[in-house]
């Protein structure tokens, strides 16, 4: 009987840790941040998660830098020499494979015929995609959806001021238009200053958001997509022609 109960109370543990672990998943935010200087040619974007013990930074000014940092660790992927030292595991992995299959098939492979039989011009796939998009209705059953979840996700702070112009007034037209009907651009102390009497095209000016996600709100956008019939005929119709 005492091992039975010791039995379960260490199910009864895991499952705990568990619910604690999927908890912190779903729930924990995602902060994002993001800074543009157009004038000096600077812009940064920042990520963190799980208390700051996952970490995603770009930035570029006067060079870019992408960096991933897991607890101590630190990733950057611009680095030269981290991507010199990764170009030559994948050589070297590429080769042992290789090799493995030299050696089960017996013959030489060519690789450049294996390249050819791989897959279709990406042209050609690409109509394909976008065929099925309008066979199976993929854009009026996600986008509604979409714009719930990009509400969730919306940045509860953004401000600037952003100066544009284009040589046609009426493109500048069209985009001051297609702005408008975004509510985060006119709800915000973002400030869109267009120019239609401008000569040659320019954009100009300073731009600063933050805001949070929750893990949840991208599953219950991915289930509420994934449940309907023509998105999973959707998927079947990319895989069956992949």
């Amino acid at each position: 009987m005492l091992i039975v109960l010791s039995v379960l109370k260490i199910i009864g543990i895991v499952l705990i840790v568990l619910a604690a672990v999927a908890a912190a998943v779903l729930f924990c935010p995602v902060r994002y941040e993001f800074d543009l200087d157009i004038d000096r040619r600077r812009v940064s974007f920042r990520i963190n998660w799980l208390l700051h013990l996952l970490r995603f930074r770009f930035q570029y000014e006067e060079k870019a830098q992408l960096v991933l940092s897991v607890l101590f660790f630190q990733f950057d992927f611009l680095d030269e020499e981290q991507k010199e030292k990764r170009r030559k595991k994948r050589e070297a992995r590429a080769s042992r494979k290789a090799a493995g299959k030299k050696k089960r098939s017996g013959r030489e492979d060519d690789p450049s015929s294996d390249k050819k039989k791989k897959r279709p011009g990406f042209l050609r796939s690409a109509v394909r995609v976008i065929s099925l998009v309008r066979q199976y209705d993929v854009l009026e059953t996600a986008v509604p959806r979409l714009r719930v979840f990009l509400f969730r996700i919306r940045p509860r702070k953004l401000r600037g001021r952003i100066e544009f112009g284009l040589e046609d007034p009426s493109a500048t037209g069209r985009i001051i238009g297609g702005l408008s009907l975004i509510p985060v651009f006119y709800q915000t102390d973002l400030r869109v200053q267009p120019d239609f009497e401008t000569e040659e095209s320019f954009v100009r000016g300073t731009a600063y958001a933050r805001g949070h996600m929750l893990m949840i709100h991208a599953v219950i956008f991915l289930v509420g997509v994934l449940r309907q019939k023509n998105i999973r005929q959707f998927i079947g119709a990319l895989r069956n022609r992949g």
